[in-house]
């Protein structure tokens, strides 16, 4: 049984992690699970959520993730291919707002939006939902948060 697991995650754009790792907690399609070292062989589907990094020291990081694909291996490597991902402390909490506020006033307006349109806009509005829960997470862990996510978590 390793003792850490070794962590990457990747988006088509970059390479977001390639770290060692204590613990990893990814949203799935079934719920959220923890991986710990020994965990079972797994290809699970990411979806959009917060996934939380726990170093081998100790220290937890945030990351808002979207869309994709979970791997983990006997040896304890664990790959998460992710439409996107970005970490808790690089989000800007007024954007994340006011891309939340465009996306819901979209999703009211059913009658002037096109399914593909609503589908669309549904997607983006779970997109920034994950992203402010990554930001405020971070931000009460760190002690720099002024206000609570309208939305739970």
């Amino acid at each position: 049984m390793t003792q850490l697991l070794t962590f990457s995650l990747v988006t088509p754009e970059r390479t977001l992690y390639h770290t060692e790792a204590a613990a990893i907690t990814l949203p799935t399609s079934n719920g959220e699970i923890t991986i710990l070292p020994g965990h079972e062989p797994l290809v699970a589907t990411l979806t959009d959520g917060v996934a939380t990094l726990r170093h081998p020291d100790g220290r937890e990081e945030d990351i808002a993730v979207a869309g994709g694909t979970i791997r983990i291996m006997e040896d304890g490597r664990v790959t998460v291919m992710a439409e996107m991902a970005e970490r808790g402390e690089d989000l800007d909490l007024d954007a994340i707002e006011k891309a939340k506020k465009m996306a819901e006033d979209v999703l009211t307006q059913t009658d002037r939006a096109s399914e593909e349109q609503f589908a669309q806009t549904a997607a983006m509005l779970n997109r920034e939902l994950a992203k402010y829960r990554a930001a405020v997470k971070h931000r009460s862990r760190h002690g720099r948060i002024t206000h609570t996510p309208e939305t739970g978590s």
